[in-house]
């Protein structure tokens, strides 16, 4: 947990002079960062009132509505305000009272509890269960230098590398290796929420399939589950368009394999 406050404003001074308005406080984030607003959950509490102030008998902090999404450069957004500036003996000033002693205190500041939550943006997501390939392909098409090993999960996080499509004119796109998923992701099975909240923030789909069968699953299974489990999740993501990538063609089976998948695919 991070604190951060804002400095008081200044006091007024003679010859009419306003107070100094205190400095704002500016947290820069990363784009594609998701602002959440969170508040106490209300829990009963038996036992003696003078254990109010023990952080473990106050509840969990819980999601309470969204109040930003980072979704563009340079934007910009309030998050809490400061309170109001109190005015001084000058506003009160009447032709019955032309030198007043009372004054105006200023307003306190808003005092919020957030959840900054960043989710990946890129171009192309790379979508597969674990040991697909996804961040050997992006290792070969890009310049992100992600983590491989020959065991499941080995994407914990996103990875993003950036593919030059056309130096001449500075075209890249941008493409992020996701975590693995496997059934029952929406449900939050192993990464599950993790790596769908991440797809929702892609463009294009790229289903990375392992033609080989050599991990005891069939490719068109694989395909079909992927795509049931983005379903589940958010059916909305299925209407992005996608690419399927036919991967680890260099095994024996994988050939034959593919040419399975592609009769199911047309048919």
């Amino acid at each position: 947990l991070r604190r951060y406050f804002a400095k008081n404003g200044q006091a007024g001074k003679g010859s009419l002079c306003e107070g100094k308005h205190g400095d704002d406080i500016i947290i820069k984030v990363p784009l594609g960062t998701i602002i959440t607003e969170l508040h106490r959950q209300e829990i009963d509490n038996d036992e003696d009132e003078d254990d109010d102030d023990d952080e473990e008998r106050k509840g969990e902090w819980i999601p309470k509505q969204i109040i930003a999404d980072v979704d563009r450069l340079d934007q910009r957004m309030i998050i809490a305000k400061g309170g109001q500036g109190g005015r001084g003996n000058a506003a009160y000033v009447s032709s019955t009272n032309r030198s007043p002693k009372i004054k105006e205190e200023g307003g306190c500041g808003v005092e919020k509890v957030m959840e900054l939550e960043l989710k990946t943006i890129a171009d192309v997501g790379l979508v597969g269960y674990p040991n697909a390939g996804k961040s050997t392909l992006l290792s070969v098409i890009s310049n992100a230098q992600p983590k491989i090993r020959p065991y499941a999960f080995t994407t914990l996080w996103p990875y993003v590398g950036v593919v030059d499509i056309d130096v001449d004119i500075n075209h890249r796109v941008t493409v992020a290796d996701l975590p693995g998923i496997i059934d029952g992701a929406h449900y939050n099975k192993g990464l599950g929420l993790d790596f769908l909240r991440h797809i929702e923030r892609t463009k294009l789909i790229c289903y990375v399939i392992d033609m080989s069968g050599e991990e005891g699953r069939e490719p068109w299974k694989d395909y079909s589950s992927l795509r049931r489990e983005l379903m589940k999740y958010k059916k909305e993501i299925l209407l992005r368009p996608y690419l399927i990538v036919a991967n680890k063609m260099d095994r024996p089976q994988s050939s034959d394999n593919l040419a399975k998948f592609m009769k199911k695919l047309r048919s």
